[in-house]
């Protein structure tokens, strides 16, 4: 473990020497940013007006799925899901990230109709986060 920080100190060092930089950050990088800082949002929004997330159930596809786990997952996939297929699967990597996006879209198009949020600052965020899924960068 303390290996990948002392190799990434050299490599940093290495290129500061260089005059190098790091790469800017690439557009699809800058969306699931975006996508982050807006599930915070909705956390912190959730928290502020009393909504248990685990209480906001919703019907969907023939199964129940709470508030909480929709949310959740769109966490992983842009904290830990995405970034990983990226780097390992580069050839299907993106086809991959945009089928998972597609459905998690979905399911947060669902949530903004639940009634729990309806007429709250809450259901705004999501809505929100919903356009930031949609709007996926095409030439990642």
């Amino acid at each position: 473990m303390i290996y990948r920080y002392v190799r990434a100190f050299f490599i940093a060092l290495r290129m500061t020497l260089r005059g190098e930089s790091v790469p800017p950050q690439t557009p699809l990088a800058a969306w699931m940013a975006q996508g982050i800082e807006q599930l915070d949002v909705i956390d912190q929004l959730v928290a502020h007006h009393d909504i248990d997330p685990q209480q906001v159930v919703l019907h969907i596809d023939a199964r129940d799925i709470t508030m909480s786990t929709i949310l959740r997952t769109v966490r992983f996939h842009l904290t830990n899901e995405y970034p990983v297929v990226l780097r390992q699967f580069s050839e299907h990597g993106l086809t991959v990230v945009r089928a998972s996006n597609l459905d998690d879209h979905y399911r947060l198009t669902r949530l903004e109709t639940a009634p729990e949020l309806r007429g709250t600052p809450v259901e705004q965020a999501v809505a929100r986060l919903a356009v930031i899924l949609e709007a996926i960068p095409e030439n990642a």
